[in-house]
């Protein structure tokens, strides 16, 4: 089981040689496991475009905001977990945005409990989360 807090205090930037901070956001995809099974994700940050010299940043200037990632269950490696993750932040084929910074699962719940509040009709029904993606 696996919690994400999107709001948190955290920041990263990336270190070039000679401990200088680069001109580019951190690398999408960079993680940084911390302590008690707790770990940091940035699902936003500089992607490395084909045939592209400089990275890809869609949120321009803006330091990126990791996700903080918390285990209360399992011993997988935080790679594996990471990877899913960032899977998930580029499946919403409703948007053309190369990702997103939640993970389309959440993001989908969100909206679903967002409608079914105002219909009790729809609250007494079960359905698969992936009819609403």
């Amino acid at each position: 089981m696996l919690a994400i807090q999107k709001k948190n205090d955290w920041k990263g930037m990336r270190i070039t040689s000679k401990d200088k901070a680069d001109n580019n956001a951190c690398r999408r995809g960079s993680y940084i496991p911390l302590e008690n099974k707790t770990a940091l994700l940035w699902t936003q940050g500089a992607v490395q475009l084909p045939g592209q010299q400089w990275p890809y940043y869609k949120e321009k200037r803006a330091i990126p905001n990791p996700l903080l990632l918390k285990k209360s269950i399992g011993n997988t490696g935080w790679s594996d977990s990471c990877q899913n993750i960032l899977r998930l932040t580029k499946m919403n084929w409703n948007t053309e945005k190369l990702y997103n910074t939640m993970p389309v699962t959440i993001k989908c719940a969100q909206r679903l409990a967002e409608v079914i509040k105002h219909s009790e009709e729809l609250a007494k029904t079960e359905y698969d989360y992936t009819l609403f993606m």
